[in-house]
């Protein structure tokens, strides 16, 4: 079976570490040209220098604040100045603050609603722009969002920030998914469960995940190849298996 994810170019937000990280390995693995970024530049560093050090890998880092405006179109011309073009946006990048709802800070929400949801608007709105302009078979989003932004899924005591900015990100999915089809863009979205991330671990320490990044990151570069053709606008349930 021919790799058609060979040779495309991928940007993947939050790759420092975590699911972005395992999916970032991944797709260099198939011989996809990706484009890592987060704000720790030792850990891009450390997945740059693994990706490459594979003869099939194929990775250029950027570190700065994917909230920023300024910074994905720093991010944008970047990449297209390193590997031409743009196929796949992958929007990895969370924090996760864990504090009773009458005392989480104004800070603290509006840090969470920045990274969690407002960089996947804006680097959302900067991939269509690009892909609708440069590519004319279009292109492929995926949005990672949660099973506690899930309507009707079980919650936990002081993830209201997060739950909320995960909501977002589904909404925000399901309609990309309709306005992206004139233009041949795909947008679906994965909700994973409990995963194995030192982001979990550090914010939740007593819990103990059976998900890992790499069954995420495998559902992700599904849902990039043509194999999901079919699948636009949906938000995919990753739990464990």
């Amino acid at each position: 079976m021919s790799n058609t994810m060979e040779n495309k170019t991928a940007i993947v937000t939050g790759s420092g570490r975590g699911i972005g990280k395992a999916t970032a390995i991944k797709l260099a693995e198939l011989n996809v040209n990706v484009v890592l970024t987060s704000r720790t530049e030792s850990e891009l560093n450390e997945v740059f220098t693994l990706i490459n050090s594979n003869n099939k890998g194929n990775a250029e880092y950027l570190s700065g604040d994917i909230s920023n405006i300024d910074f994905i179109d720093k991010l944008f011309q970047f990449t297209r100045s390193k590997f031409e073009t743009i196929d796949y946006l992958i929007n990895n990048a969370a924090i996760l603050k864990i504090n009773q709802f009458e005392k989480m800070s104004i800070e603290d929400w509006d840090m969470s609603m920045n990274v969690n949801l407002r960089s996947q608007f804006l680097t959302c709105q900067k991939a269509f722009e690009y892909m609708k302009n440069n590519n004319p078979a279009g292109g492929v989003i995926v949005n990672v969002a949660s099973l506690s932004g899930v309507y009707g899924k079980m919650k936990f005591k002081g993830f209201s920030a997060y739950n909320v900015s995960k909501y977002g990100v589904i909404g925000l999915t399901e309609i990309l998914g309709l306005e992206g089809k004139q233009c041949k863009i795909r947008v679906n979205c994965v909700s994973p469960g409990a995963v194995d991330t030192i982001m979990l671990r550090e914010g939740w320490p007593d819990i103990k995940p059976e998900n890992t990044p790499e069954k995420i990151a495998d559902v992700i570069t599904f849902l990039l190849s043509d194999a999901s053709n079919s699948i636009n606008g949906k938000n995919i349930f990753a739990t464990a298996y």
